[in-house]
């Protein structure tokens, strides 16, 4: 893959609500290869889009505090 393209991922919904993944997929050199694969695995129900790093290496911090609804 060439590093100044665009790399895609795939993320597969439960197919009821498409409010709950399943699974996410990374990383394919263009949209038609994520929908072949999605194809060829079976699964039904998913979005295909340009994936985006942060520009930091360093992921900040983060805290989980438990359900906070």
């Amino acid at each position: 893959m060439d590093e100044s393209a665009p790399v895609y991922g795939l993320v597969s919904f439960d197919g009821e609500t498409r409010r709950s993944v399943t699974e996410i997929v990374l990383a394919f050199e263009s949209a038609e290869a994520a929908d072949r694969f999605a194809h060829s695995s079976g699964i039904g129900d998913y979005a295909i889009g340009p994936v985006g790093f942060a520009v930091s290496v360093a992921a900040p911090a983060v805290r989980w505090r438990g359900d906070t609804r």
